[in-house]
């Protein structure tokens, strides 16, 4: 027999107790006491398309990856490249792209990858000089290409979005189906 309290109903599942609120099922515990989330906001968006996409040069470029391994609760939106909290806490992201010169006769130059928040890095900068948080650098004095990669925690605020972007010193190029982004709310 289910319990009310205040509007969260605790309940008999198959596989042990669950908690629901407004007809959605939030937490489960399973036999053994162990947690189940079934509704953790969570996504992995890979490059599904075998091309090269050149970088702006001297410029931050959003990727924009327009497809989704997984996509619990629908938070990434593959059109625009971001992924809206739909609760506020703890949420981890990671990323990374594969990139190249090119053309090989391109001096050297680099990339950084960040993650912006609402469009911005102002709030999580490294310096008073430097308006974001380098957490990576990838250096390309050749034509050989490399994985550029990224992980950060942030304290979201449900309605906040978060995207991946790469400044690009110089004409470089990545390579699609390698482009990677994913995250989820630690709690």
């Amino acid at each position: 027999m289910p319990f009310d309290i205040n509007g969260a109903i605790l309940q008999e599942a198959a596989e042990g107790i669950s908690v629901v609120t407004n007809d959605t099922t939030g937490l489960t515990f399973d036999s053994s006491g162990n947690t189940v989330r079934n509704s953790r906001p969570y996504f992995i968006a890979q490059g599904n398309t075998n091309v090269w996409t050149n970088y702006t040069s001297a410029a931050w470029n959003t990727i924009v990856i327009a497809n989704t391994i997984v996509n619990n609760g629908s938070h990434y939106n593959t059109s625009n490249g971001r992924f809206t909290a739909s609760v506020s806490g703890c949420y981890i992201f990671w990323g990374q792209t594969y990139t190249q010169k090119y053309p090989t006769t391109t001096p050297s130059g680099y990339t950084h990858p960040l993650f912006r928040v609402n469009n911005s890095t102002v709030t999580r900068h490294a310096s008073d000089t430097t308006q974001y948080r380098l957490r990576s650098r990838t250096y390309y004095d050749s034509s050989y290409s490399t994985d550029t990669r990224i992980s950060q925690l942030f304290e979201l605020v449900a309605g906040d979005y978060v995207t991946m972007s790469i400044y690009s010193s110089t004409s470089l190029r990545h390579y699609s189906t390698r482009d990677l982004f994913g995250g989820w709310f630690v709690g």
